[in-house]
Parts: C-alpha cells; structure tokens; sequence
C-alpha cells in the first residue's frame, strides 16, 4: 500500500519560490526511501549534493524545476520518475 506521494498543497507556500543560497531543502523519492537526502541548505556555489547525481545546481530553480531535474538524473536508479523537493527553510525570511 502506497501512501500519497505529496498531499494536496502540501508545498503551496513554496510553490513558486526561486531557490537561493541558504535556502534549506529537503530531497525524497517516495518509492525509494532508501535515496532520500537529509535536509541541507543550498551552498555558496548554488549547489546541493544529490548522492548519485553529486553536486547539482539548485539556486534560480523552482522546487518542482529542481525534482524535475533530478528525476532525469535519477531516471537509471529510480522505478519511479517521483522525486519531491521540500523547502525545510527559506533565507527570505531572515534577510527581509
């Protein structure tokens, strides 16, 4: 029995936000629990470390530009294309 990959607006706050450094993010594969990225905050560079893929650009993207982007390349490790993109915390917050 699967659970819901993401419930309904779960992430509508942070739908549409543009990631920046210092963001803090959070990498899941429902289906594969096994590959999920502890939550990390988006480095100077504008990376995070994506286990299999390394070091991914995260800055100036959606969340979901970002889980589209490590679906491709996830697509040989993943039965599922579902990966999801938590913003834990926004650096909006602290640099108003």
């Amino acid at each position: 029995m699967a659970a819901p990959a993401v419930p309904s607006g779960a992430e509508e706050p942070h739908a549409e936000l543009t990631l920046r450094e210092g963001d803090v993010i959070k990498i899941s594969f429902p289906e594969e629990p096994n590959l999920d990225v502890a939550p990390q905050p988006i480095k100077r560079d504008g990376k995070v470390t994506a286990w299999i893929a390394g070091e991914v650009m995260a800055a100036g993207l959606t969340p979901k530009a970002l889980q589209d982007q490590l679906a491709r390349l996830f697509a040989d490790h993943i039965q599922s294309k579902e990966v999801v993109v938590t913003v834990v915390s926004s650096s909006r917050s602290e640099q108003h």
